[in-house]
């Protein structure tokens, strides 16, 4: 029984936060109609993918509390972290003027579609979590 409200209990928080983010992204395009603003959508759209993806690990993490220890696994982070953060977060790399090479920004703008911008997102966040408890206790 316990199981079941465990999972109960996590499908309600996943539930609840993707609706009150759908209702946030509504707020937000409403606002952007009205201003003409269209940067809070903007960031909105690439970092909510992000906090979903750290919403899924937190059931495990949760599971995972007594068998590990805090710690980094940094090739994890390096390996699929920075890669998949990098293109989810493209478009806001594209809005700030820097005077660095950015590599497949051009191809990700104009070939990529929404789902080559979720997808990453989502890892990079349930990685992001995911690569602070690694270390298992003896």
């Amino acid at each position: 029984m316990n199981r079941y409200l465990y999972y109960a209990f996590w499908t309600i928080i996943i539930g609840v936060t993707l609706y009150f983010g759908n209702e946030l992204s509504h707020s937000i395009k409403e606002k952007v109609s009205t201003t003409g603003r269209t940067m809070p959508n903007l960031v909105f759209q690439r970092i909510y993918p992000i906090f979903i993806g750290m919403v899924l690990k937190f059931p495990r993490l949760w599971e995972q509390r007594h068998e590990t220890i805090w710690g980094l696994d940094l090739p994890k982070l390096l390996i699929i972290g920075i890669p998949s953060g990098y293109i989810a977060l493209t478009y806001i790399w594209a809005s700030i003027p820097l005077d660095i090479p950015r590599p497949f920004l051009w191809y990700i703008m104009t070939k990529g579609g929404s789902s080559l911008i979720t997808v990453p997102g989502v890892i990079f966040g349930y990685v992001v979590i995911g690569s602070f408890r690694v270390s298992k206790k003896s």
